[in-house]
C-alpha cells in the first residue's frame, strides 16, 4: 500500500532530526566516533584557533604584569648611576687615588639597596607569570576535545585476556586510524612510571607520536605494530605495580602540521596542545616586541 504526500514528508522530517540528532549527541567511550567524525571539521579546528587566541591572551597579559610589577624607571636610574660610578672608578684608578676609590666603592655599596628593590619586583614578576603559564595550561588540558573520548581502564594482573604474572588488554576497535596507548604504573594509588605506544588498526594517515617513558618504575609495553580492520588487538603490559592505569586514545588526538620544519629539533608536527601554546606564545611575543620596537621608531 502507497503513503500520501504527508506521510512522505513526516518521515522525512523524522530522518532529518535523527541526522541532526546524530550530528549533536555527545557520547562516551568508543561510541563518541560519530560525533568526533562530524566535529572534527568544526570544534577540533577552532579549538587549535581557541589555544592561539588563548596564547595572545597569555602574552598581552605577561606584557601587562611585567610593566605592572617590575620598576622600569628604577632599572634605569640604577644602570645610569653605575654608569656613572664606573666612569669615576676608572678615573680613581688612572690617577691612583686610593681615597676617591673608596668613596666610588662606598657609593656602589649604596645602591645595594635598590638593587634588592628591583630583584624582589623582578621575583615577583617570575612568579606571577609562572602561575599563570600553569593555569593557562591546565585550562588547555581541561578543554582539550580530544581527550573526551580516551579509554581509561585499571588493570590488574591475572585478569582479562592477562596471564598470571602480567597485565593485559584485549579489544576490537571500532575505529581505524592511529591509536596511542599510555601505561601509568601505580603503587600504592601512586604513579611510579609511565610509558606510551602507538599502534595502527586499518587505515591510518598520520604516523602519529609516543612520549619517552618516564619514571623509574616505567611498564613495558607490548603490542603490534600494525592490526587489519577487525582483528582483535592485543595489549600486553609488564611492570612491577601494583595497578597499571591503561588509557586508550580512541583514535582521536591533537595534531597541527606546521608549513616549514622547525630547524635545529627538526619538528614539523605538534602532537601536544601545550607545546602548540608555547610556540603560539613565543611566535606572538617575538611579533608583539618588533611591531613595538617599530612603532616606538
Amino acid at each position: 500500500m502507497g503513503i500520501s504526500a504527508i506521510e512522505h514528508k513526516e518521515r522525512e522530517i523524522y530522518q532529518n532530526n535523527q541526522i541532526n540528532l546524530e550530528k549533536i549527541t555527545y557520547l562516551e567511550g568508543e561510541e563518541i566516533a560519530k560525533t568526533f567524525k562530524y566535529t572534527k571539521q568544526g570544534f577540533f579546528n577552532m579549538f587549535e584557533f581557541l589555544v592561539v587566541l588563548i596564547a595572545i591572551v597569555y602574552v598581552i597579559s605577561a606584557n601587562y604584569l611585567r610593566k605592572k610589577l617590575i620598576d622600569f624607571k628604577l632599572i634605569e636610574e640604577i644602570k645610569q648611576e653605575t654608569k656613572q660610578l664606573n666612569k669615576e672608578m676608572e678615573e680613581a684608578r688612572k690617577r691612583k687615588d686610593q681615597k676617591a676609590m673608596k668613596e666610588v666603592l662606598q657609593k656602589q655599596m649604596g645602591l645595594l639597596p635598590k638593587s634588592q628593590k628591583l630583584l624582589f619586583s623582578q621575583l615577583k614578576y617570575t612568579f606571577a607569570i609562572i602561575i599563570v603559564f600553569f593555569a593557562i595550561i591546565g585550562v588547555i588540558d581541561y578543554l582539550d576535545p580530544y581527550t573526551k573520548d580516551d579509554i581509561t581502564i585499571t588493570l590488574r594482573k591475572g585478569e582479562g585476556c592477562a596471564g598470571p604474572e602480567e597485565f593485559a588488554y584485549c579489544f576490537t576497535p571500532q575505529k581505524e586510524g592511529t591509536w596511542l596507548i599510555r601505561a601509568e604504573a601505580l603503587k600504592e594509588g601512586k604513579s611510579v612510571g609511565k610509558s606510551e605506544k602507538v599502534f595502527y588498526y586499518g587505515e591510518f594517515k598520520d604516523e602519529g607520536y609516543a612520549e619517552k617513558p618516564q619514571g623509574n618504575g616505567a611498564p613495558e609495553i607490548e603490542v603490534k605494530e600494525r592490526y587489519a580492520k577487525g582483528e582483535e588487538v592485543v595489549i600486553k603490559i609488564r611492570s612491577k605495580a601494583e595497578e597499571v592505569k591503561l588509557t586508550l586514545n580512541n583514535a582521536t588526538y591533537f595534531m597541527v602540521e606546521l608549513p616549514i620544519t622547525i630547524p635545529l629539533i627538526n619538528v614539523k608536527k605538534i602532537y601536544q596542545p601545550y607545546w602548540w601554546f608555547i610556540l603560539s606564545s613565543f611566535l606572538i611575543s617575538m611579533t608583539y616586541t618588533v611591531a613595538l620596537k617599530a612603532v616606538k621608531k
